[in-house]
């Protein structure tokens, strides 16, 4: 809430508390007469005017939140682009350091090395995919 809203709001509580104490003393006062005076009607504007800013205050509430979220949504967009942006950049020297890896692989097919085995096959796949050779 901006401080000029903060005072609208204070003032028209304001109003909303003083019609309320003369409704009460006019009511004391006129209750046995029956006289109608007016205060009610003052009243219920009074409380009706205070009603319809904290309405227009939560229908701003919720396009400020409404707008926090989109940012925050367009935000986390952002962080994925930077990131696709970065591996990008990075993609010429993973490709080189995986290739060299391949390359240079003298791991033997023996069982006991399928740790090994599995990395180089999965760093072949991964080339061929950069190739445009995968099937996916």
């Amino acid at each position: 809430m901006t401080p000029d809203q903060a005072r609208r709001l204070q003032g028209l509580i304001n109003v909303q508390a003083e019609a309320e104490r003369e409704y009460v003393r006019a009511k004391l006062r006129y209750s046995s007469t029956g006289r109608k005076d007016g205060w009610s009607k003052r009243l219920k504007d009074a409380r009706a005017a205070v009603k319809s800013f904290i309405a227009e205050l939560d229908g701003e509430t919720m396009v400020a939140q409404a707008q926090q979220v989109r940012h925050s949504r367009d935000a986390g967009a952002n962080e994925e682009r930077q990131a696709n942006a970065h591996l990008i950049a990075a993609a010429p020297e993973l490709y080189a350091a995986l290739a060299w890896y391949v390359e240079n692989d003298d791991t033997n097919e023996e069982p006991e090395n399928g740790f090994w085995l599995d990395g180089r096959d999965r760093a072949k796949a991964a080339l061929a995919k950069a190739r445009g050779q995968a099937n996916g």
